[in-house]
Order: structure tokens, then sequence, then C-alpha cells
């Protein structure tokens, strides 16, 4: 692990200047755990969705215990409010984004049966909301407390093992003697880039690249969703003749929103996402680029 004052000025620029050429833009979240109701129909993290009237909470049936539970609510999202922040324009200007997960069930988006454990819904037009209430059936540890957010437009590059090219990892080498200097390095200025104390950190954000704990994602998503189309199951081995089309595929899937629950837990909220990693939601570009939310995949990585 290289620390900050170990990097010389001139490598520091060098690789900053590397990872800002495969960044893509991001918008950050900074957290802020809310001791007062917020305004109806605002960005935030936890507490209690703002939906619209006749809304139906969403539920997952689990079939390793025969029962549908209702998901925790993880937060919501105001296009409009989040647009000015938007450099791709890659996101509607108008609506809301609402996510949800089974939290009791712990379904990590690796096995096709995990649909509906995870939850993106788009809702293009409201003219009237309310502040939904938890439903009874939710155990109190599966409501959140509320979070606040400050947004930010930030640059977001790849994690080092997150499918870099070629062109990138050789420049990673070149600038840092060898490999595995080069890949210490990157971390370490990317973790300061992002403003984190360590290249273990993660964040709350909307596009650009995940901070990855375990492995690239993008393929794994790719397979699934391929199984879910050809009516497999997770113990299924995908017949050879897909792999080079699941490699292909891969490539089409872009992160749309990250969650971390250690940003959660930041203010000491004993009632937040402890020690669970982070939500990634997946979305196939053709998906985004048509407002097809509910086709979003949730990946899960714990550290």
């Amino acid at each position: 692990m290289f620390r900050k004052a170990r990097i010389p000025e001139a490598l520091r620029q060098s690789f900053t200047a590397l990872l800002e050429k495969y960044a893509r833009p991001g918008i950050d979240f900074k957290l802020h755990l809310s001791r007062n109701a917020l305004p109806m129909g605002c960005t935030k993290v936890g507490g209690r969705p703002d939906v619209v009237p006749g809304f139906e909470w969403p539920t997952y049936y689990d079939p390793t215990d025969d029962a549908t539970r209702p998901l925790s609510f993880l937060a919501q999202v105001n296009l409009a409010e989040v647009s000015p922040s938007d450099q791709q324009h890659a996101l509607p200007t108008t609506g809301m984004l609402l996510f949800f997960y089974d939290m009791q069930s712990w379904r990590w988006g690796d096995y096709p049966e995990d649909a509906g454990s995870a939850r993106c819904i788009y809702v293009e037009n409201f003219a009237r909301l309310e502040r939904a209430d938890f439903p009874a059936e939710l155990e109190d540890a599966y409501r959140f407390s509320e979070y606040s957010v400050s947004l930010k437009t930030v640059l977001i590059a790849p994690h080092d093992f997150d499918n870099l090219d070629a062109a990138c990892e050789a420049e990673m080498e070149r600038l840092g003697g060898d490999m595995d200097n080069g890949r210490d390095i990157y971390r370490a200025v990317r973790a300061e880039y992002r403003g984190y104390e360590n290249e273990f950190d993660c964040g709350t954000y909307l596009l650009g690249y995940p901070d990855v704990v375990q492995n690239p994602m993008e393929e794994e998503c790719a397979v699934v969703h391929r199984k879910r189309e050809l009516g497999l199951s997770h113990d299924d081995k995908l017949p050879d003749t897909e792999q080079e089309a699941v490699m292909q595929a891969s490539r089409d899937w872009v992160l749309l929103f990250q969650l971390s629950g250690d940003m959660m837990n930041s203010d000491h909220d004993y009632n937040a996402l402890i020690d669970t990693g982070n939500f990634y939601f997946w979305i196939r570009r053709e998906d985004l680029a048509a407002r097809r939310f509910d086709k979003a995949w949730m990946m899960g990585q714990i550290g």
C-alpha cells in the first residue's frame, strides 16, 4: 500500500492524468444523517419513500422459505435535482428513481432466481407525492434511518482490476516500473482523487465506475441475464457457444447506482446498513437509453 506522502508529486500527476483519461463522469452523494423531516420528493437515502397515490410497495417471494416479504427502501433520486450534475445526459431530466432490496434474503444478484429481490422503480410523472408508511410486515431492522444528500459532479476512474484495457495497463506498468508497483500507486492515487481515506473505501453515487471490493461485475451481469433468457438456473452451465456472446454483452453493462453501507454508517447511526458492503445497480446501455429502469440488475459485494 502506498501512502500519500510516499508518492513523488510528478508520479502522482502522471497517474492522475492516466485515471482522468479513462474516467467517466459520475454524481457523488455526500450523506448527512437527518434529524428533521426532509422535503417531499428530495433525493435521499433511507427513511420512507415519497410515492404517487396508489403506490404498491414492492415485495419478493423467497423460494428458500416460501415467504413473500416487503423490500427495504434504500434510496430515492429526484432526477430534476441530479440533472445539472449529469454531464453525460445519461439520465432523464424529470421523474424519480426508487431503489429497494430484500435485506432478509441476502440475494447478491449472481443467481437468475434473484430476480425481484432488488428493484429500481422509475416514476416518470408525479403531480402529487405522499410519504409512504412502512409495511407492517417490514421488520424494524430493515427500516433505515434517513439521510439527506449533497450532490457533486465528479470523475470516477475504473478500479485497478476493473477490466482496464491493455493500453492503460501498459502505461500503469511503465509509470510504476512494474505491474504490481503500478497497481499499488494507481489504487492510492485513485483513492486520493476520490477523497477516500484509503483504497478500500467506497462511496455512494450515480454513474461512473464502481468501487469494486471483490471482482468485476459486468460479465456476471451478462451471464445471469443470458441464463434468464435461456430459462437456466444458477447450477446450469451456460453452453460454450454462448461464451463469446456473453463477453461481448458484458461491455454493454454500466453502473447506474452504487450504495455503500459503510457510507450510511459514517455518522455512527446504528440503524443503517452496517457491514453489508456495497449494493450495485447495473443496467444495459440500451435499457438506460430507453428508460427501462425496471431492467436494472443489483449485484452485491462484501469486502
